[in-house]
This record gives C-alpha cells, structure tokens and sequence, in this order.
C-alpha cells in the first residue's frame, strides 16, 4: 500500500501540465477509505507514500465512493484515492483510483503504470515530505447531492444499506427532507467481526430479498439497497419487483 500510494502520486501528479505544474491545490491527492476493518491500516499506508513522494494529502474520512469524484472536482486537485472493495467480500480490499476532473483511472489510462511505478520503488524514508491535513467536504457535499432532488410528495422509502458507508451517509444526506419517512435496514457499519449482514451487491437478485420484505410490510412507495461503498444500488418498486438496471438507465437517458 506505502508503494502503490508513492506511485500513484507520482502518476497523478505527472498527468498535470501548464500552471497547474506549480498549484499547489493542483498537486494535493485526496484519499478517503470505507467501512472495512482493513481500511484505516491501507488508507494509513497509501498516505505516507504519497507524503513521501512530496505530495500533499488530504484526508477526507469514512465516504462513499461517490463522494471522492465530487471532491477531487470540488478541491480542484490532481485526483483522488478510495481505499475500499467496493460490492466484494470483507475480507476484500483494494484502492479506487481516479484522476483529474474525477477521470476514471483504469487499466489502460494508468493503472498498469502506477504498477510498474510501484514495483520499481523501495520503500524508504524520503527526504521529501508533503503535508497531511483532514478535511470534512459533508457540508458542500450534501449541496451538491440536494441539487438534483425535487420536492414531491410525501414518500415512504426502504432503505439497505448493507452495513456499508451508505448507513453514515444517507442520513447526512437525505435524513433532513421534509415528507421523506425511511425504513431502515442494515445501517450499521461493520460490527467488530467485520461481517455483511448479507453480501453487499444490490446487483445479487438474492441479496434484495430482505429489502423486497421490508417494502411489502410497510407498504413503502419502492425500495433501494446500496453496496459497500453506496457507488452501486438496486431497486425495487412499491410492489417488491425488482427494477433492471436497463430501465433505471432508459429513466435517466431523458435528464443526462
């Protein structure tokens, strides 16, 4: 992990160019991590290679994943790190990795790089050392997410949140709507033995039967269920039926 944040840093920040080269802000990683047991050690890790490197790094917190696209663009800076495995197992762990502009970093636009970095570095003490601070983006986070809500009518809504980072964020996020009512599932994090109440892919027909339960019992209007780190989610209509991910796209084709 100390190796992979060295390289990263090193990628990100050679992707800048003109008067980016010498902003500061532009040079700063953004690192956040998931619920998992295992991230605070990783996210711990990755930093000090990226420090180690000469970059700065900003620390901001427990997330979703959604949220780090939002902030590398709200900062302004070279990209940003989650430390998560996403929809996989607990005992799974890893590092998402997006560029400037919250560009996607993948195989073949940087990954394969930042592994060839990552294998040619030792790992040292460096003389270079970059600045670390925490920062909480919940406030200008929560904005930006209002934006795209439309006040409608009073609803009721099931929730799962599959023991992942949605359980802290969706009450940051929504908890304050008027007319919203929400049923609440699995939404606390980890407990000490760092197990899912069920996997956490709402992709899984399986792992909606709970939800589909809740929505029928309490007659809620349709139900959503999120992954580890809330970057994927499944619904289900008022009646339990599962909603292909293809309709839900045909819904949001109109408005993007």
């Amino acid at each position: 992990a100390w190796r992979i944040g060295y390289a990263t840093s090193q990628f990100l920040r050679n992707q800048l160019s003109g008067v980016e080269r010498a902003s500061r802000g532009a040079n700063t990683l953004l690192v956040g991590r998931d619920m998992r047991l295992s991230s605070p050690s990783l996210q711990k890790a990755f930093m000090e290679g990226a420090l180690a490197s000469g970059a700065d790094v900003i620390d901001i917190g427990m997330i979703d994943t959604s949220q780090i696209y939002f902030a590398v663009n709200h900062l302004a800076s070279c990209g940003g790190v989650q430390t998560t495995a996403s929809h996989n197992p607990a005992e799974y762990n890893g590092f998402k990795v997006i560029g400037q502009r919250a560009k996607a970093i993948g195989q073949d636009s940087g990954l394969e790089e930042i592994k060839r970095l990552a294998a040619s570095v030792p790992k040292r003490v460096s003389h270079q050392r970059g600045e670390l601070r925490q920062q909480d983006l919940s406030a200008p986070y929560k904005e930006f997410v209002r934006k795209f809500l439309k006040a409608g009518k009073p609803m009721k809504v099931a929730v799962d949140a599959s023991n992942g980072v949605a359980g802290k964020w969706f009450p940051i996020l929504f908890g304050d709507v008027p007319g919203l009512h929400v049923n609440q599932r699995n939404f606390d994090t980890l407990d000490k033995t760092g197990r899912f109440a069920h996997p956490p892919d709402p992709l899984v027909e399986a792992n909606l039967s709970r939800l589909q339960q809740a929505v029928r019992r309490h007659r809620s209007d349709f139900g959503a269920c999120f992954d580890g780190d809330a970057d994927r989610c499944g619904f289900v209509d008022e009646k339990g039926q599962i909603v292909r991910s293809d309709l839900l796209t045909a819904l949001l084709a109109r408005y993007f």
